[in-house]
């Protein structure tokens, strides 16, 4: 059995409906996918941002441009295949060309200025990208981490994870609070033998 902290959530804001998508497999009316709809944006900076210290990694340093038209290719497929899945005439209009346009260009906002604050973007050394643990929860049970970026200097990891909300509800807090401590504990069990002190972080666009 695994489960992951979206799991959690999902079974913390109605049992119900985490048994019946993740116990019984139910598919999700597509009434109910419409809010899918704007995941590409943060999908879509998770992956420029992965492709910047995945080249830091490689020892250059991608440009702002390359960034930022990984970003806009990411984001249309992500797009694409969201409206293949969800696809039904009254959805699509909930997403007009020019809402589409706003929230691209928020994206190359926050990539942008992201960029601009960090750069050359190699004071810290990035672990890795996109990094999933597991750990043991008892016997039998484990839980899945998938931390946006994972950085260690020294003796001491850092968890990284990005929002592009604009702005986070004291609950939201809590739980993110709450998130990063369980992906602390994925890498204590990981990496407890060379790293001695945790920190998380949350970069926001």
């Amino acid at each position: 059995m695994a489960y992951s902290h979206s799991q959690i959530q999902l079974y913390k804001q109605c049992p119900r409906r985490y048994r019946y998508e993740k116990v019984d497999k139910f598919p999700i009316p597509a009434d109910e996918q419409k809010v899918n709809l704007y995941f590409p944006l943060g999908t879509a900076v998770h992956y420029a941002l992965e492709m910047l210290y995945k080249g830091l990694r490689q020892k250059y340093i991608p440009m702002l441009e390359s960034i930022q038209r990984h970003f806009k290719e990411s984001r249309e497929k992500e797009m694409t295949e969201i409206l293949k899945k969800t696809w039904k005439s009254s959805i699509f209009e909930l997403f007009q060309q020019e809402e589409r346009e706003q929230t691209q260009q928020r994206g190359l906002q926050y990539i942008t200025r992201y960029y601009n604050h960090y750069h050359p973007c190699n004071a810290v050394i990035c672990d890795g990208t996109e990094v999933t643990l597991w750990f043991d929860i008892q016997a039998g049970t484990k839980f899945q981490a998938k931390m946006d970026r994972f950085d260690i200097r020294d003796d001491t990891a850092y968890i990284v994870d990005y929002k592009t909300t604009r702005s986070l509800p004291k609950e939201d807090e809590d739980t993110i609070k709450q998130q990063l401590s369980l992906y602390a504990l994925a890498v204590q069990q990981n990496y407890g033998d060379k790293i001695s002190k945790f920190i998380s972080e949350k970069d926001k666009g």
